[in-house]
């Protein structure tokens, strides 16, 4: 999968054995086996979740929904997709890793505006 990731420019040369020398670390286990679901049902104060379309780190198709189901008792709860902005929330081509340092952007005026728009909704 890494080699793959490498050869189609979704992963810098190079850095998939740096990635599986990662993958096997007690805490990148442990991170993966955290469900959050338990701890997201229990929060009532409002919050916002947000998810780049193009992220390939934390695919917002994968990531948003059980993060939706979660929220669900909570009204005050905002889960958006931000469409063309990868993980970093820069506006992006392909959502790849390789690409961040190549974007000139530092965060997207769309992302900054879906904050600001928020809070100024939900401090009143």
């Amino acid at each position: 999968i890494l080699a793959e990731a490498e050869r189609k420019g979704e992963l810098p040369a190079g850095h998939g054995a740096a990635a599986l020398e990662r993958f096997g670390t007690d805490w990148f286990r442990e991170l993966l086996a955290y469900e959050p679901a338990p701890v997201l049902q229990t929060v009532r104060q409002p919050i916002l979740v947000l998810n780049g379309e193009r992220d390939l780190q934390v695919p917002a198709g994968l990531s948003l929904p059980p993060i939706r189901t979660a929220l669900a008792g909570n009204p005050r709860a905002v889960v958006q997709e931000l469409p063309g902005l990868n993980h970093l929330f820069q506006t992006a081509k392909t959502g790849s890793i390789e690409e961040y340092g190549e974007i000139e952007e530092s965060f997207a005026p769309a992302a900054l505006d879906t904050i600001a728009g928020w809070i100024k909704t939900t401090v009143q």
